[in-house]
C-alpha cells in the first residue's frame, strides 16, 4: 500500500468536511489542478475531501510543501515587484492584460476568464465555472473515468502552451490566443460539457496597472545551530508558556503595499515537516508585546504562496514546510514583530498495515442515519483506541463512517474496508486537542450489505509532545 504524500498529509491532518460547497469546491479544483497532484496517489482512496469546509483558507495556505534554498529566493532581488494575479515581474513596461472578459455557456454551465496577466516571465488567467452540476464531479461516479487532460493556450502559429491558469509567457508579438479546456477538472467524463474555446485578445497594461515592490529578508534560520524536529522536543533550549521554541518561521518574501504588508513564510527543517500546525492560531505580536492584526485573505495572500511554491519546488537543499501569507495592515508598531504557533509533534505507530481491526453487521438493508454500537477496544502498538460506532453518511457521498476515541495520544486512525472497493474517502480531520475523539470515513455507493471488515489504511498519528515554532521581521528601512 502506498504512503500519503506530504501534501495529502497536511490536508489530512489540517481539514475536516462538513459540506461540499460548488462555488468553494470550483475554486479549489483551480489550485489542485494546477498543482497536478495525482488523484491515485493514495489507494483505495482519495483525500481531496478534506478541504472542501475551510476551501478559502485552504487555497491561501494549504497544497504548500515546497523546499528550496537561499540562493533560489535571492533572485527575486533582481526582480522589480509583484503584480496581482501577475506574480513577480521583471520588466513592468512589458505586462500585458486581458482585454475583456470571455465566457462560453455550454448547456446551462458557464466557464469563464475574467481576468488574465501576461509578462515576460508567464501568463495567468482567472478561471471560473459557474452552474456545473455537483453530479458530475468524480466522488459522485466512483470507477468512472475522470478529467485528467491539461488545458492549455493555442497561439495563432499552432504553438501549445500547456497548463491550467498558469502558462510559458506568450510572445511580445502575439496579442491573441485561444484557452482550450477539453474538460473540466475532476468531474466525470460525459458528465459535463467538454471541449471550451474561449478567444483571447491582450493589450498593455493600463497606467493605472499596479506593482507592488517586493523584498527579500536576509535568511535568520540556520539549521547548523538548530536541532531537528525530534531533538527540539526533548531538548530545548528555551521555553515559552511551558513549550519548548523552534525559531523556524522563516521570512521569506515581503510585498509592501499601501496599506499593508503581505509576509510569505515557511517552516524551515532540513526535511519535510509533516507535525500539524493549526494555522489558524498563529500569533503576531510586536516588541512592545501588542497584539498585532492579520489575515489570510485569498486576494492579498494566495498569489504570493504560489510563487513562493513555484521558486522552491526543484530544490532540494532543506525545505520550507507549509509555506503560507498573511496580510498585515500598516500601523506604528514597536519592531520587530515575532510570528509564534503552537505545533503538534506527530509520529506514527510502528503496526502494520492492512491488518482487520473490527467488523459490523450492516444488515440487509443499510441507509443514511442508521448507526451500528460498536464499542470495541483496539490496541494498536500498545496504544488503545475505542471504536466507538458505524454509521452511514451522505452528506458528500453515500459511504460508511466510525467514530474513534484515540485518548491522549492517537489523534487519526485512516481505515478502510478490504473487501469492497472505493476511491475516496472523509471524516472530521485531525482534532487538535485531546481528546481525540475523530471519525474517518469510506465512501462507496452502492453500501455494502452484511458483515463489513474494517482495515488499518496506514499506521495510526501519534502525539509525541507540543513545541513553539516561532520567527521575527521588521521592515527593511
Amino acid at each position: 500500500m502506498e504512503k500519503h504524500t506530504p501534501f495529502e498529509e497536511e490536508i489530512r491532518q489540517t481539514y475536516h468536511l462538513e459540506a461540499m460547497d460548488s462555488a468553494f469546491s470550483n475554486k479549489l479544483d483551480s489550485e489542485l489542478r494546477k498543482r497536478e497532484l495525482s488523484l491515485t496517489a493514495r489507494r483505495p482512496k482519495l483525500t481531496w475531501q478534506w478541504s472542501y469546509a475551510l476551501a478559502p483558507l485552504l487555497l491561501a495556505f494549504a497544497l504548500l510543501f515546497a523546499v528550496g534554498p537561499n540562493r533560489v529566493l535571492a533572485q527575486l532581488k533582481t526582480w522589480f515587484g509583484y503584480a496581482p494575479s501577475g506574480g513577480f515581474v521583471s520588466d513592468t513596461g512589458s505586462i500585458r492584460v486581458l482585454a475583456q472578459p470571455v465566457s462560453q455557456t455550454k448547456d446551462g454551465v458557464t466557464v469563464s476568464i475574467k481576468n488574465g496577466v501576461f509578462t515576460n516571465d508567464r501568463s495567468t488567467l482567472e478561471v471560473s465555472f459557474e452552474n456545473v452540476p455537483a453530479s458530475a464531479h468524480f466522488s459522485q461516479n466512483f470507477g468512472k473515468p475522470v478529467c485528467e487532460e491539461e488545458s492549455y493556450l493555442l497561439l495563432p502559429d499552432g504553438t501549445q502552451l500547456t497548463g491550467y491558469d498558469s502558462f510559458d509567457a506568450i510572445p511580445a508579438d502575439v496579442n491573441e490566443a485561444v484557452f482550450v479546456l477539453p474538460c473540466i477538472p475532476m468531474r466525470t467524463l460525459g458528465k459535463a460539457p467538454e471541449n471550451w474555446q474561449l478567444s483571447l485578445k491582450f493589450i498593455p497594461a493600463p497606467d493605472d496597472f499596479v506593482v507592488y515592490p517586493v523584498s527579500i529578508p536576509e535568511p535568520q534560520v540556520n539549521l547548523e545551530d538548530k536541532p531537528g524536529a525530534e531533538e527540539a522536543v526533548k531538548a530545548p533550549a528555551e521555553t515559552q508558556d511551558g513549550l519548548p521554541v523552534k525559531d523556524i518561521i522563516e521570512i521569506l518574501a515581503v510585498v509592501e503595499k499601501l496599506d499593508a504588508w503581505v509576509l510569505g513564510f515557511g517552516y524551515k527543517t532540513p526535511h519535510h515537516l509533516e507535525d500539524y500546525r493549526n494555522n489558524v492560531d498563529l500569533s503576531v505580536v510586536d516588541a512592545a508585546g501588542n497584539l498585532v492584526p492579520h489575515s489570510y485573505d485569498y486576494e492579498d495572500v494566495g498569489d504570493l504562496v504560489n510563487e513562493l511554491f513555484d521558486l522552491n519546488k526543484n530544490n532540494t537543499e532543506f525545505y520550507y514546510s507549509g509555506l503560507s501569507a498573511i496580510s498585515i495592515p500598516k500601523d506604528n508598531y514597536t519592531f520587530p514583530l515575532t510570528l509564534t504557533e503552537v505545533v503538534n509533534h506527530i509520529g506514527r505507530i510502528d503496526i502494520p498495515r492492512d491488518q482487520v481491526l473490527f467488523e459490523f453487521d450492516a444488515g440487509t438493508n443499510p441507509k443514511p442515519g442508521d448507526v451500528w454500537e460498536i464499542n470495541q477496544t483496539l490496541d494498536l502498538g500498545g496504544y488503545e483506541v475505542k471504536v466507538l460506532n458505524a454509521f452511514v453518511t451522505n452528506k458528500v457521498a453515500l459511504g460508511y463512517c466510525f467514530k474513534m476515541d484515540g485518548g491522549e495520544k492517537v489523534q487519526q486512525v485512516d481505515v478502510y474496508l478490504p473487501d469492497h472497493w472505493s476511491n475516496f474517502g472523509s471524516g472530521s480531520g485531525m482534532p487538535f486537542d485531546p481528546p481525540f475523539i475523530f471519525d474517518d470515513c469510506v465512501m462507496i455507493d452502492p453500501l455494502p450489505k452484511g458483515v463489513i471488515r474494517v482495515a488499518l489504511q496506514q499506521e495510526p498519528s501519534l502525539l509525541l509532545g507540543r513545541y513553539l515554532a516561532r520567527g521575527t521581521w521588521s521592515p527593511e528601512e
